[in-house]
């Protein structure tokens, strides 16, 4: 008789290993059945395992959280991060909401909440929200995985023992037996089978609305808002942020960057001569996101000041750069100087085609001769194969031809056609104009333009950018979106 799942759980010996997950399997048709069997087993003991919950009033921590308030009627979990342990980011709580298109407009990246659709279309308005860094009630129910392996008819094996915990210390423990294909859906119906949870099935009463949202969101920002603002301040007044500072930028909203507008353009140029500048980048992240009105009243300083900022210093400016195309021919200078930059080339191509023909006297020989670079033919700098050529005649003949191309490319230059070369290419080709040749165009420089490329894409272009020129719309230029 085949043991019962107790005695194969309880006599099998378990290995001390080092670090089991370094325990990898090689799973066969075979092995598959096993797992099967054990987990079917394991089902017939799992069903009778229940622990008190009310789902209206508690709530629970475990890795299956979103699984579980979507599919079950559960409209609170929570999720612990180890790997933020100790810090705000620990724990996410997710939510069952009623919110319009389960969209919320934000000024600014990272507002330590997300919210998206639960089922775009079938459910208009039901959404899932997730709020960053809010910490479950000490009434919050607890799971635990304490994962062994073990080896049975010869296949080694993953058993599990989720452990589900309520602060009282009252526990229970669930068995599963773990298969290369588990997920949140294995065991997320037995964390709920033991809960009492009922399949939501649609049902969706109950669930907080808008105002319930707006408020949690609130709570969220003003978190993620008390410490930013803080060192803001500090970073404001001083130029300096503390050391292992957790300040983001990206979070602060451009109201926020306003108020303090006049203090942190002063920082940026007090910051621009210094060698070791470690938050002019933060700086000019914010300056980049400043409001409309207080940008105007800046923006020449800012661009007088990367004027003079050493090169490896403005390539981290690509924001600035871009925004400063609205000074029209009057930032041409900085366009000149950021073009030859290669993290903020493109950024400074778009700016200079947002401008146009304005921009052509300035720019005109600095891009017509980077125009013709990216429109040269380039020798490989090195023989490009794929490991199924290595051992076979067609990779020798082909590195062979490669090396008779090279040698021949380094006496004599590009043949008229690269076409069919093994060892010519050009470094910008590509069905999409590239950003050089839209500003040219929209410099008034599309003839030139059209004269220096002569590759394969060449035709593409003039075709379906004829009439691309000065009096077109900037919008044809692009985003950093693009980029």
């Amino acid at each position: 008789m085949r043991p019962t799942l107790p005695t194969i759980v309880l006599a099998l010996p378990f290995f001390a290993l080092t670090g089991c997950e370094s325990w990898f399997f090689d799973y066969t048709t075979a092995h598959l059945a096993v797992i099967d069997r054990l987990n079917r087993d394991a089902a017939a003991i799992n069903t009778k395992v229940k622990i008190a919950f009310d789902p209206a009033r508690e709530t629970i921590v475990a890795p299956e959280a979103v699984y579980l308030i979507q599919h079950y009627r559960l409209n609170v979990a929570y999720v612990r991060d180890d790997y933020y342990k100790g810090r705000p980011q620990e724990y996410r709580t997710h939510n069952m909401v009623r919110y319009p298109r389960c969209s919320r407009p934000s000024e600014r990246q990272g507002n330590g909440y997300s919210i998206g659709s639960y089922y775009p279309g079938l459910h208009p308005g039901i959404c899932t929200l997730t709020v960053y860094g809010e910490a479950p009630p000490r009434s919050a129910l607890t799971t635990t995985i304490i994962q062994r392996p073990f080896v049975i008819e010869g296949y080694n094996i993953w058993r599990w023992q989720i452990l589900i915990s309520r602060p009282d210390g009252r526990q229970v423990s669930l068995l599963h037996f773990r298969g290369p294909q588990d997920s949140e859906q294995t065991t997320g119906p037995l964390i709920a089978s033991a809960l009492g949870l009922q399949p939501r099935n649609g049902q969706f009463a109950n669930l907080p609305g808008p105002g319930e949202v707006d408020r949690w969101i609130a709570a969220s920002i003003a978190s993620v808002d008390t410490p930013n603002f803080a060192q803001l301040d500090v970073l404001a007044e001083t130029g300096q942020l503390p050391a292992n500072s957790s300040f983001s930028a990206h979070q602060i909203a451009p109201t926020e960057i306003a108020k303090r507008a006049n203090k942190l353009v002063g920082q940026f140029e007090n910051l621009i001569p210094s060698a070791n500048a470690n938050h002019l980048n933060d700086v000019g992240t914010m300056l980049a996101r400043l409001p409309q009105d207080n940008w105007v009243r800046y923006r020449k300083r800012i661009m007088a000041a990367l004027m003079v900022a050493p090169k490896d210093m403005l390539d981290h400016q690509p924001q600035l750069v871009l925004r400063l195309a609205e000074l029209g021919a009057d930032a041409a200078p900085l366009l000149a100087r950021a073009s030859s930059e290669k993290h903020i080339r493109n950024y400074a191509e778009i700016a200079a085609c947002r401008i146009g023909a304005s921009a052509n006297q300035q720019l005109r020989d600095n891009f017509l001769a980077s125009w013709k670079i990216s429109n040269l033919p380039h020798l490989k700098y090195a023989f490009e194969r794929r490991d199924r050529d290595t051992f076979n005649g067609r990779g020798i003949m082909a590195r062979q031809r490669w090396k008779r191309c090279f040698e021949d490319g380094k006496a004599n230059g590009p043949p008229d056609d690269i076409t069919f070369s093994a060892c010519w290419y050009y470094p910008e080709t590509g069905p999409e104009a590239s950003r050089t040749y839209l500003a040219l165009k929209r410099m008034g420089l599309g003839p030139e333009a059209d004269a220096i490329a002569r590759h394969q894409y060449s035709r593409h272009w003039k075709k379906t950018y004829a009439l691309v020129g000065p009096q077109s719309d900037p919008k044809i230029c692009g985003t950093e979106k693009d980029i």
